[in-house]
């Protein structure tokens, strides 16, 4: 039985936007594509791939898993099962950095630390965003997570922005892995929700959401032992329940 775009559309039990996002995936066309070629006629394999698509989408999988990208700060992010799906209210972290970065941006470097960076969204916007804004400022960025599965994520996204010689990535738990080194930037989207409602999430990583009994328990480790990782005259900044950006200076 062929199957036309628009039979899919009209058919589909998704909503419009996740059909149209995964079709677009399917085809490996442009959106509007959908919309100028509403007879085309998928094949056999696209007419398979689909109803794998749509089986996954029906269990409520996330999208960016099924298609494997999210888009962050206006650039695409491999995503898969092994790290949190990038939200847009994180965004504000890279907004809030760039703001610092320019009132400092007449020192000769800059450094800038990221605590658990899941997919490295963040710290690869930063790099990607500072290097095209500020091309002759020297700024060294360092990223660190608990989760190897997490940093080969990071690494993949780095490399295919382009910014994987401009970022050190390192495993390990919290600052850890940069003891004896200070930051003019500390910033961390760490795990915050709370142990019941984190086990509530079928598809994300346990380990990426798991905040503690209350939720608060890797914040507070991070907001008890920042300074001893900042210089004097930086910025720490964290995510917090509800999206919530926290801003601290050092004193």
């Amino acid at each position: 039985m062929s199957q036309t775009i628009q039979t899919l559309l009209t058919e589909s039990t998704l909503s419009s936007l996740d059909t149209r996002v995964l079709l677009a995936e399917l085809l490996q066309k442009d959106p509007s594509f959908l919309s100028a070629h509403p007879e085309y006629q998928l094949t056999e394999s696209e007419r398979t791939q689909w109803e794998h698509f749509t089986q996954r989408a029906q269990m409520k999988e996330p999208i960016a898993y099924i298609i494997n990208k999210k888009e962050f700060y206006g650039l695409p992010f491999y995503v898969d099962n092994r790290v949190l799906i990038p939200r847009p209210e994180t965004e504000r972290l890279v907004d809030v950095t760039l703001e610092y970065v320019e009132r400092c941006k007449d020192k000769p470097s800059l450094s800038i630390l990221e605590i658990a960076t899941g997919s490295g969204a963040i710290m690869c916007s930063l790099a990607h965003v500072i290097s095209l804004r500020y091309p002759s400022l020297i700024v060294n960025f360092t990223a660190t997570d608990i989760s190897n599965d997490a940093l080969s994520v990071a690494q993949k996204n780095a490399r295919d922005l382009d910014v994987a010689k401009k970022i050190t990535f390192l495993h390990g738990d919290l600052f850890e892995p940069v003891r004896g080194k200070v930051f003019d930037v500390i910033l961390a989207n760490a795990p915050y929700l709370p142990r019941d409602e984190a086990n509530m999430n079928a598809f994300e990583p346990y380990i990426a959401l798991d905040g503690g009994h209350i939720g608060d328990e890797i914040n507070t480790r991070l907001r008890t032992e920042y300074k001893t990782y900042l210089h004097a005259e930086g910025i720490f900044l964290y995510e917090t329940y509800g999206g919530k950006i926290i801003a601290v200076n050092y004193d």
